[in-house]
């Protein structure tokens, strides 16, 4: 019986979950969810039983969070999937590895990744177990296809443009549909990118594009600009490849960018305080 764990029951965690027991079944499959709100992961059961219905080797279970402090039985389990924000990820790296499990998660924030490689690597090779980062769609399979085509076709330049927008443009005034607390680090701070063959930072949000692309519902207008992500990583192994010019772009709804960066201008992304008529 294959036994994984999932830590976090919201969309990443219940995607995870349902892509597990219905493709990588073929012996009987435990999924356990963990997540501090057990509601959550009764909301990720009733997602998942109609769609599994028929996968009658796959069970699921919700454990609290103390199970994550206890090595024994962190031991009776083959796989962690971390389907939580990216700042706990390097807490569930070591919790994986130190109970021999394999690992994944969806990665994003690149101080998180380079920290999880340095302290972590050897750590993992030592026993013999996957620790896979960035394992989303972007970080994580656009980084792929971007490396693989790099590697075999040998291009000067590689860019890539990637965005997951609600498809009513107007669903409010931001035109997105995540909550803004996980968008928000996307949009501080500095993205390396490859140009002239040389690794440089870009300030973000910035450089904003629009373009025309074919919905549904006929052509319409978006735009791309840089945000914050593990990118940095990618531009350096292109770099070694030879790739001359590389990027990643976020793409949005129009004026999205624009509320943005009104946003910055006021100091709203600042970290030290900001004085708000003498407060």
């Amino acid at each position: 019986m294959l036994r994984y764990l999932i830590v976090g029951a919201g969309r990443q965690g219940t995607a995870a979950a349902y892509f597990l027991g219905k493709f990588c079944g073929a012996t009987d499959t435990l999924i356990v969810f963990i997540d501090e709100d057990e509601n959550r992961a009764i909301e990720a059961y009733k997602i998942l039983m109609p769609l599994l219905h028929d996968k009658k080797n796959v069970d699921f279970y919700y454990r609290s969070e103390e199970l994550l402090k206890n090595k024994t039985e962190l031991e009776k389990y083959d796989v962690l999937i971390s389907a939580l924000p990216s700042r706990f990820n390097k807490e569930m790296i070591q919790i994986a590895l130190e109970a021999g499990l394999q690992y994944c998660d969806y990665g994003f924030d690149e101080n998180v990744v380079r920290q999880q490689k340095s302290e972590f690597e050897s750590m993992a090779k030592a026993q013999n177990l996957g620790a896979i980062v960035n394992c989303g769609i972007e970080p994580g399979l656009a980084y792929n296809i971007a490396l693989g085509i790099a590697r075999e076709l040998e291009p000067d330049t590689v860019k890539i443009s990637v965005g997951g927008n609600p498809i009513n443009s107007a669903i409010n005034t931001l035109r997105y549909q995540k909550a803004f607390d996980g968008v928000a680090y996307e949009y501080s701070g500095k993205i390396t990118v490859l140009e002239g063959g040389r690794l440089i930072q870009k300030v973000v949000p910035s450089e904003s594009e629009k373009f025309w692309h074919e919905t549904p519902n006929g052509p319409e207008e978006l735009e791309e600009f840089y945000a914050q992500t593990s990118f940095g990583l990618v531009a350096e192994s292109l770099q070694k490849i030879g790739v001359i010019n590389a990027s990643a772009k976020t793409i949005r709804w129009p004026d999205h960018y624009t509320i943005i960066r009104g946003m910055h201008e006021v100091g709203l992304f600042k970290e030290d305080l900001v004085c708000l008529a003498g407060t």
